[in-house]
């Protein structure tokens, strides 16, 4: 089964577009996702930790070199799992970028349908859900569980343009739905 189409077929015009790029839609973005990060840290830091103490000690200064580390290393693992399952659903040549409101994948040349573009823009977001889920749930609560819960909170955070664009397409547009999926910016097409 193809997944995507080469050219735009003819029946189809351009209904909407999300550009990241454009500043009033990168600053919504952003502060939703800030949102988001906060509501999902504020769950679960009174979930996992409900008294929280941490001395600032070597511990804690460790903990946080090893967050920023880790938060670059989930930013670009984020993008390639956007990246494997395009390609994997539509063998064509992926785009990588970084702009000043978000870091992106995409396949530019093509027109992928809904469902596939549903399922490459959810991929990240179940499969690092999974990850932090498991991590906060078995390891004990320390500095260490805790910044696992920060990067969970930015993940859950970063992933609001792919919950966004996935939500919109499946309930308000049908599954003959194309988008072409410059990474920054998403066009959506209906017959």
């Amino acid at each position: 089964m193809n997944n995507h189409f080469k050219e735009l077929p003819n029946e189809y015009k351009e209904v909407y577009s999300i550009d990241a790029k454009d500043k009033k839609t990168g600053i919504i973005m952003n502060v939703g996702c800030l949102f988001l990060m906060l509501i999902t840290f504020l769950i679960t830091i009174n979930i996992k930790f409900p008294r929280i103490t941490f001395d600032i000690d070597t511990n804690f200064l460790i903990a946080m070199i090893l967050f920023f580390l880790i938060m670059l290393i989930y930013i670009v693992l984020h993008e390639l799992v956007h990246g494997l399952f395009y390609k994997i659903l539509t063998k064509e040549k992926l785009t990588f970028g970084l702009s000043w409101s978000c870091a992106y994948c995409g396949v530019p040349n093509i027109f992928v349908k809904r469902n596939a573009t549903v399922i490459a823009c959810l991929a990240p977001f179940v499969i690092f859900n999974i990850i932090y889920i498991v991590l906060i749930c078995a390891l004990p609560p320390n500095i260490y569980t805790f910044i696992i819960t920060i990067l969970f909170s930015y993940h859950i955070g970063g992933c609001i343009g792919d919950l966004y664009l996935s939500l919109l397409l499946l309930i308000k547009y049908n599954k003959e739905t194309i988008v072409n999926d410059t990474g920054a910016k998403q066009i959506i097409y209906t017959k």
